[in-house]
């Protein structure tokens, strides 16, 4: 599993920042509670107990059937989590409400540029916010889809295409 060894990673990369005597105050991470989370909040205990680590949730998943991104009491208990959480919106604020501290930011993972706001000709044209996947094919079907629909609906939609950081 190439997250786990990336975890071990995350243990070295802190035991070279600790050997070569960087000052670490504060780090945010995002957290998604994988084993490459696991490792990068092990590693930073270990070498930089007092530095302040924030995990930021700028994702919204249904937490109710996957709970493997909630940390269980026994991560807790263990200290395998962020000193802080960081979620956007009241709505993941429930689900994280185990952990020490949770706290309410804005969620900035897909914002959208500002650009001029655009005038509708028809009070039936709607503007589709499409936010692409990671997953390349997912993200190209999600185009095509997309296109479809703008053929079909040419009048009526307005269609905004959000890239994933990772593609």
């Amino acid at each position: 599993n190439i997250s786990f060894f990336l975890g071990q990673l995350n243990v070295i990369f802190f035991q070279k920042l600790k050997k070569e005597k960087i000052d670490i105050d504060k780090i945010i991470d995002w957290y998604e509670n994988q084993p490459i989370d696991k490792g990068f909040i092990i590693g930073k205990n270990l070498f930089f107990p007092k530095s302040r680590l924030k995990g930021y949730v700028g994702f919204i998943n249904d937490f109710e059937t996957m709970k493997n991104y909630i940390p269980s009491k026994l991560e807790i208990n263990k200290k395998i989590v962020p000193d802080e959480l960081l979620v956007s919106g009241k709505y993941l604020k429930k689900y994280f409400e185990g952990s020490k501290n949770v706290k309410l930011v804005p969620y900035l993972r897909n914002k959208f540029p500002q650009s001029k706001s655009i005038k509708l000709k028809h009070s039936s044209q709607k503007k589709i916010a499409v936010i692409l996947s990671a997953d390349n094919q997912e993200a190209i079907d999600l185009i095509e889809i997309s296109k479809y629909l703008n053929k079909k609906y040419k009048k009526n939609l307005t269609f905004h295409l959000k890239t994933h950081p990772m593609t």
